[in-house]
């Protein structure tokens, strides 16, 4: 599972139209991630936040049920900046 799995995620994060395909944002979200969530968090908590599943009420998984939002918050307004030209987003 992704941060951000699907086109109504990625809607709670930037405005997109619906009939944007979201395989289409998948490499802009996958460089987001690499570029600027493992740069910061660093690559074990956000594979940990990749993996998590939203409705576990584990104690182990509830700071990362936490986080996953704030990562989703940064991820796609930094995935729409990464897409800008390609996509012709102004």
């Amino acid at each position: 599972m992704a941060i951000i799995n699907n086109i109504d995620k990625r809607k709670e994060t930037v405005k997109v139209s619906k009939d944007s395909p979201f395989p289409n944002w998948l490499i802009f979200l996958n460089d987001a991630r690499d570029t600027f969530l493992v740069n910061y968090l660093g690559f074990e908590i956000v594979n940990k936040l990749e993996q998590v599943d939203p409705s576990s009420a584990a104690d182990e998984d509830k700071k990362y049920i936490k986080i996953l939002p704030l990562a989703r918050r940064v991820l796609g307004p930094y995935a729409v900046m990464l897409s800008n030209d390609e996509m012709s987003i102004n």
